[in-house]
């Protein structure tokens, strides 16, 4: 933010989506939608499991009540497979570019939904995300993760808008793998310390105090509600969708997950730097030949694992950084690289990831890096003992 002369404080902005709409049966709502965006031609990005989701939730025959025609473009269909990168988006442009549209609609999960922001920018239209899984903090967000085509950070691109509008039915979220929620508060959860250094660095008694500093009271509202319902409602909502049972929780965390850390993050500048320097630095692994046919853990796993990176940089207590792993354990989040899939990973490999991150965070050395990662592999086996996980 930029500082006025004289004694005024900080301007203060916030980026937020025109539109979010979430419940079971929010689907319905994209009718009024399209009709106020008086859409004819309507664009539709998602992956192929995606587009049978979609099909089997009715989004096109919705499309169709409004009189509108759609087309659909398959994300992940070209060389470089599902991944946000310059080359899928610029294979979609071209595709895309071949028909005009009024509006784009971008479904799926995180690369997805980050491809069709870039995809809707680049043709100048407006952009309706309809989240299939709330695995990440994507959806309302004006920026994409951008990747290379071996699936390595490239770098963060920031947007011009946020998304039109943002339309997340719950009940497609509640009959998704429940492992795709707690990813989803991983990626949220991350924001923790960040939260607790906001809190620590003004007066208890003067919110406003903070606010010299250029944030919001939204966006600081927002942070402490966000972490306050995945670590209050977190489990139950976990609980609840391995037994595809609707609840309050999940209403609640998957608010947070999606519509309450954009707020925290553009309204109050809240970033998650730490952890997603350290998810960034994991991504240095894939092209190894060691590592390019494995599974990988995905994006709010490593966070959460970064999260206690960051806890451990920041000399947490051991209790406190053994709560929250407790907390990631009882959600199905891995606690150390043996339960993120990396139980062979060699010195030199944790070495390269200390590096990378250290680039990105740039005040906090390798060698810092690779001390936390030593720290949080012991408290992590420490906690299992301790708690009998």
């Amino acid at each position: 933010m930029a500082q006025s002369s004289g004694s005024f404080i900080d301007l203060r902005s916030c980026n937020l989506v025109s539109r979010y709409v979430q419940g079971p049966g929010a689907l319905k709502h994209l009718v009024s939608l399209l009709q106020s965006l008086q859409a004819g031609r309507v664009l539709v990005i998602a992956g192929k499991k995606t587009m049978n989701v979609l099909e089997d939730y009715g989004l096109f025959k919705l499309i169709e009540s409004t009189g509108a025609s759609y087309t659909k473009l398959i994300f992940g269909d070209g060389p470089c497979g599902a991944e946000c990168c310059d080359e899928e988006i610029e294979r979609l442009v071209k595709l895309a570019s071949r028909e005009s549209f009024d509006v784009v609609i971008g479904a799926g999960g995180g690369k997805a939904i980050d491809t069709a922001k870039a995809v809707a920018h680049m043709l100048k239209l407006p952009l309706v995300v309809v989240p299939t899984i709330a695995s990440t903090t994507a959806p309302c967000t004006s920026l994409s993760a951008v990747y290379t085509c071996s699936h390595v950070f490239k770098e963060y691109r920031y947007w011009s808008r946020n998304p039109y509008a943002v339309i997340v039915d719950t009940k497609i979220i509640m009959n998704a793998p429940a492992k795709y929620l707690a990813c989803g508060i991983g990626d949220t959860v991350c924001r923790y310390t960040e939260v607790a250094d906001i809190a620590k660095a003004r007066d208890v008694n003067s919110i406003l105090k903070q606010l010299n500093n250029g944030e919001t009271l939204i966006g600081l509202s927002a942070a402490g509600a966000m972490i306050g319902a995945v670590l209050g409602y977190g489990e139950e909502a976990i609980k609840g969708v391995e037994r595809k049972e609707h609840s309050n929780a999940l209403e609640l965390v998957v608010e947070a997950v999606t519509l309450l850390s954009q707020i925290a993050y553009e309204c109050s500048g809240i970033s998650g730097l730490v952890p997603h320097a350290i998810y960034n630095a994991f991504t240095h692994l894939r092209p190894l030949e060691k590592y390019r046919n494995r599974a990988f853990p995905c994006h709010g796993e490593v966070v959460f694992y970064g999260l206690l990176i960051d806890m451990t940089l920041k000399n947490y207590s051991e209790k406190e950084i053994a709560n929250m792993m407790r907390f990631g354990r009882r959600i199905g989040l891995a606690t150390n690289l043996s339960e993120l899939g990396f139980n062979n990973i060699d010195y030199n490999e944790i070495t390269l990831i200390a590096e990378e991150a250290s680039k990105e965070l740039r005040s906090i050395s390798p060698g810092e890096i690779v001390k936390a990662i030593k720290e949080v592999e012991r408290l992590s086996s420490k906690a299992v003992k301790r708690f009998k996980l």
